[in-house]
């Protein structure tokens, strides 16, 4: 159902939960101070309690109040990057209700880009939740029509926003201790820039290798999941009758479930088609998550991806990443 900036804003101060377009994808969005709301997010999206959600803020101010703790490498990377596609988890403080970060101490902030959802924010006065706008595991949404079509018997309020810009979900940096960071989902804004900017500003830090994935959104092994089965193959090659035989009989193989997340398993692998992107990983992390809906439309056995030797930079982590976590099976 889609609805007005202003009706949208009317749904949020009711305590409603709204689909609210970011530069990222599309945003299931509820008010953090109404549990209500935070517990209709969960519901909605079918999401385990233990999968914490990030906080969509007004700005830098609005941020801090929501932390224990501010520290110069927060600032820095938030007066670079803020606003836009840029999560930082920090130690949270007794505003944050724990459904909201998982019972954890810390706590997921972004600041978003897109004029709609900055002028929800604002308005609103509140910080909002707002996890991607699909079922759990699923593909995330990057048109208006996605989330209609994800949430069509709830009729839930949408603000149709247009395409998002972005594409991907953000990028998340776990801060601690000061001055250690680490990376905990790669998004398009790259370990390179960070570390680049964090050097003008002659700023010294530690960059932490392993770090409990818990404590970032959308970690689990599967995630993004279209509606047909996605096999991942490294290089491209013709597709032989063997080759589909041995796919039918490894996902007899398969656990149905994985971290909660519900495996999709063709009975018998007879037909596919391609899910093609632009060379330019900019572009393809656009059309990524529509790329997707679509060939997951197309009523094949299965789809397939091929990672093709263009694709082995630093721009194509992210997307790569959701497309392997979106595969049900990898060759």
């Amino acid at each position: 159902m889609i609805v007005s900036t202003y009706e949208a804003l009317l749904r949020l101060r009711n305590g409603e939960v709204i689909g609210l377009p970011t530069e990222t994808v599309y945003g299931l969005a509820g008010r953090i101070d109404n549990e209500v709301s935070i517990r209709q997010i969960f519901s909605l999206k079918e999401r385990p309690f233990f999968d914490p959600l990030i906080v969509h803020v007004s700005g830098l101010e609005a941020a801090m109040g929501l932390v224990s703790e501010w520290p110069d490498l927060a600032q820095i990377l938030a007066e670079k990057f803020w606003p836009g596609p840029l999560t930082l988890v920090l130690p949270k403080n007794n505003n944050i209700n724990p459904l909201i970060t998982s019972g954890l101490e810390t706590v997921a902030l972004r600041w978003p880009a897109h004029p709609v959802a900055q002028e929800l924010l604002v308005k609103l006065g509140v910080p909002l939740a707002a996890p991607s706008a699909n079922k759990f595991g699923r593909t995330s949404p990057t048109r208006a029509e996605h989330v209609e079509q994800e949430f069509r018997s709830a009729e839930i309020p949408i603000v149709d926003g247009g395409p998002c810009s972005v594409g991907l979900e953000s990028t998340v940096v776990l801060i601690e201790n000061k001055n250690e960071l680490a990376i905990l989902r790669e998004g398009v804004i790259s370990l390179s820039e960070i570390e680049s900017h964090l050097k003008r500003k002659k700023f010294e830090y530690l960059l932490l290798q392993k770090i409990d994935s818990e404590k970032s959104p959308g970690h689990l092994k599967h995630h993004y999941m279209p509606a047909i089965p996605l096999i991942y193959i490294l290089g491209r090659q013709p597709i032989t009758q063997s080759m589909t035989q041995l796919w039918s009989a490894e996902f007899k193989k398969l656990d149905s479930h994985v971290e909660g997340v519900r495996l999709l398993k063709p009975r018998k692998i007879e037909s596919w088609t391609e899910l093609r992107l632009s060379d330019n990983a900019v572009l393809a992390a656009r059309e990524l998550y529509n790329s997707m809906r679509e060939s997951a439309s197309s009523r094949k056995d299965v789809i397939l991806f091929f990672e093709e030797p263009h694709m082995q930079t630093e721009a194509w982590i992210p997307i790569l990443n959701r497309l392997q976590k979106a595969a049900s099976m990898k060759f």
